[in-house]
């Protein structure tokens, strides 16, 4: 399944680029494919409470330097299926014909 996760720190500071980062090394941390984009990060696992725990970590980490945060996860779940973070890329790109950006 692949899950597109959205971490809004809800705080008064303006800069919370270092917590993001923090949550991205949570993520690094938990071994599953991930890719990072400006808007959120994309998550990939075949196993549901391992998806969840990351989450819900990645969620912990914000909130613990900030009284509030919002968090979207929206989930694509495909039974059978894995490897669809960067296979759907490639599928785009050779629809396309060229490289795409990601």
């Amino acid at each position: 399944m692949i899950a597109e996760l959205i971490i809004t720190p809800m705080c008064e500071s303006e800069d919370t680029a270092d917590w993001l980062a923090m949550v991205i090394d949570k993520i690094d941390e938990s071994g599953l494919d991930y890719q990072v984009t400006a808007m959120g990060t994309i998550i990939e696992s075949d196993n549901w409470d391992v998806l969840m725990d990351t989450v819900k970590l990645a969620h912990e980490t914000i909130l613990a330097n900030c009284a509030r945060v919002q968090t979207d996860l929206r989930i694509d779940e495909h039974k059978g299926r894995s490897g669809m973070l960067k296979k759907r890329v490639s599928e785009m790109e050779h629809i396309t014909g060229k490289e795409l950006k990601h």
